[in-house]
């Protein structure tokens, strides 16, 4: 009895244990971002390819996601809302992405904390290059940010840094 009834916890244990943290090629393992975005659990990380992508991309209700750019990754919203929007999110990362064609703004944040844009090229999108709202634990760093109505605008967000931005 003491045998299936230590061999019933360990079998617990592994079924609550949280799955391994996975990282996805796009193009590759998805055509496109926001197919790994809906298939991302928490903290998987998403590489995107040295390529233009032409979407708009929507991160809702994520925890702990990672995207990355490798070589010149453009991504183009074809003025069709904003280019990327990061909403009801935690602990978010963006680098070395090109983001631009945004009709609303480059990156839209809304009801976010803890998130990181770094490296990135925003440029040439209709209103903010980045809008937050209710964004807390914000962080700009390392951006060139132009070509947009305004830069970066901050409403309801606390502890927002941005340092080292062109």
């Amino acid at each position: 009895m003491f045998r299936s009834f230590s061999l019933g916890l360990a079998t617990l244990a592994l079924l609550a244990a949280p799955a391994a943290a996975e990282s996805f090629d796009v193009p590759g393992d998805f055509k496109t971002i926001q197919d790994a975005v809906d298939a991302a659990d928490d903290g998987d990380t998403i590489i995107l390819g040295n390529q233009d992508f032409f979407e708009n991309v929507v991160i809702d209700g994520k925890t702990d996601l990672r995207i990355v750019g490798k070589g010149q990754v453009l991504l183009d919203g074809g003025f069709f809302d904003s280019t990327l929007i990061i909403r009801n999110s935690v602990d978010i990362e963006i680098e070395k992405l090109n983001i631009t064609g945004g009709d609303s703004h480059g990156i839209e944040i809304e009801d976010s904390s803890d998130v990181v844009i770094s490296k990135c090229r925003i440029k040439e999108n209709d209103g903010d290059a980045i809008n937050a709202v209710r964004a807390d634990r914000l962080e700009v760093s390392m951006c060139t940010i132009g070509s947009s109505d305004s830069g970066i605008v901050a409403d309801d967000s606390d502890d927002v840094r941005i340092e080292k931005n062109k």
